[in-house]
C-alpha cells in the first residue's frame, strides 16, 4: 500500500487516553496512512493498551529508557514511510475526516505545511469549551498562509497571541529530510515552535485553515498547565541560540523578528512571576514579586481583557454543556 500519511504518537505513563488517540488516528477516512506509537519507557498500561488493536497500519516501538518527547518524535520521523508526516499528542484526538480534509487542503494550495484549527477541552469535560482560534488575538475566516515574520511575531508565550507552535501540522516528509530537520533534544516546552519555525525558514509554504478538525486536551501534569515563566526561560535560552546559527543571521528579517519576541519574552517573564504564586496561593510570594517587579502592573493591564475574555467564554461555554444536558435529561424522562 502506498502510504500518503504518517502519523506520529509519542506516549509516556497516558494509560487513560492513549486508546483514544490511536483508536482516532486509525479510524481516519483517509485509509492511506500509518500510524506510529512511541512508547517511551511508561511504567503503566499504555504499551499493553496500544499492542491490544489490531491492524496492520499500526506499528509499536518501545524506547529502552525514557529519552522523551523530542527523541521519540525524531525516531519516528525516520521510521516514517507517508509522504507527510503529522503528530498527535497521546492525550489528544482527532476528528475523523481531519487527515483527509488536511491532505486535500494542502494539495490544493501546493503547501508543505498545513494546519487546522483545534478545539480546547479540559480535561474531565465532554465537550470542548472553544477553539485556539477563537482564544487568540486573530481573527481568521478563511484559509491563510503563514509567513515566517507571521509565525514569529504572533506566537508570543505569556501574552494574548496566535501560537501557530501549539497546532499540529501536516508536513512533507522530504522537507524535513532533505534540510536534516529535527527536534532539538534541550528543548523541552518550545519544541513544535522551532521545529516549524525551521520548515519555514527553509522555505516552506505554511497554510492555515479556520475549520477545527483536532481536539486539544488541556490536563494537569501537562505541558500546556506547567509553570508560565519555565515555558518563557526555554524560549528565550532556544531564541538565543537559533540567533547564533547562520542561516539566521543572514537573514535580517528573521533577526529582526526573533529579536523583537526575545525581548517581549524577557520583559514579560517578571510579570509571570507573580502570576505562577498567585495559581499556588502563596500571598507572601506574590506581594515580594510585585514589589520587585513594578513591570507587572503595566503587563496586568495590557493582560486583563484576555483574562477576562477567557474566563467568559469559558463559564458561557460550560453553562451552554449543562443547559443542553438538562434539556436532553427532561425530554428524556418526559419520553418515559
Amino acid at each position: 500500500m502506498n502510504i500518503k500519511v504518517s502519523i506520529l504518537i509519542t506516549a509516556y505513563n497516558c494509560e487513560k487516553y492513549i486508546y483514544k488517540a490511536i483508536e482516532s488516528a486509525l479510524a481516519q477516512t483517509e485509509k492511506q496512512i500509518e500510524v506510529i506509537v512511541i512508547n517511551d519507557a511508561s511504567t503503566d498500561n499504555t504499551l499493553k493498551i496500544a499492542q491490544s488493536f489490531n491492524d496492520e497500519r499500526l506499528k509499536v516501538f518501545t524506547n529502552p529508557q525514557n529519552f522523551g518527547q523530542s527523541y521519540s518524535l525524531n525516531f519516528a520521523a525516520k521510521e516514517a514511510k507517508g509522504e507527510w508526516i503529522v503528530s498527535l499528542d497521546s492525550d489528544d484526538w482527532y476528528a475523523p475526516d481531519r487527515i483527509e480534509k488536511l491532505l486535500y487542503l494542502a494539495l490544493s494550495e501546493n503547501a508543505d505545511m498545513c494546519a487546522d484549527n483545534m478545539y480546547l477541552i479540559c480535561d474531565g469535560d465532554e465537550q470542548p469549551w472553544s477553539t485556539f482560534l477563537n482564544q487568540s488575538k486573530v481573527r481568521i475566516d478563511k484559509v491563510q498562509h503563514i509567513d515566517t515574520k507571521f509565525f514569529i511575531e504572533n506566537d508570543l508565550p505569556g501574552t494574548w497571541s496566535f501560537p501557530l507552535g501549539l497546532t499540529k501540522p501536516l508536513i512533507k516528509r522530504d522537507l524535513i529530510i532533505n534540510n536534516q530537520i529535527e527536534n532539538k533534544l534541550n528543548f523541552k516546552f518550545s519544541r513544535d515552535f522551532w521545529f516549524y519555525f525551521e520548515c519555514l525558514a527553509h522555505g516552506a509554504k505554511f497554510v492555515f485553515t479556520p475549520e477545527p478538525y483536532y481536539y486539544y486536551r488541556s490536563r494537569v501534569g501537562s505541558m500546556v498547565t506547567s509553570s508560565q515563566v519555565e515555558q518563557l526561560s526555554d524560549q528565550c535560552q532556544a531564541t538565543k541560540y537559533f540567533l547564533q546559527l547562520s542561516y539566521v543571521k543572514n537573514n535580517p528579517q528573521l533577526v529582526n523578528s526573533l529579536t523583537w519576541r526575545l525581548n517581549l519574552m524577557e520583559r514579560t517573564i517578571p510579570y509571570l512571576r507573580v502570576i505562577d504564586p498567585l495559581k499556588k496561593g502563596k500571598i507572601l510570594d506574590i506581594i515580594l514579586k510585585m514589589v520587585q517587579n513594578p513591570y507587572f502592573f503595566w503587563h496586568l493591564i495590557n493582560q486583563l481583557p484576555r483574562i477576562i475574555w477567557r474566563r467568559l467564554s469559558y463559564l458561557s461555554s460550560a453553562s451552554l454543556f449543562k443547559s443542553m444536558k438538562y434539556t436532553i435529561h427532561n425530554n428524556s424522562t418526559n419520553q418515559k
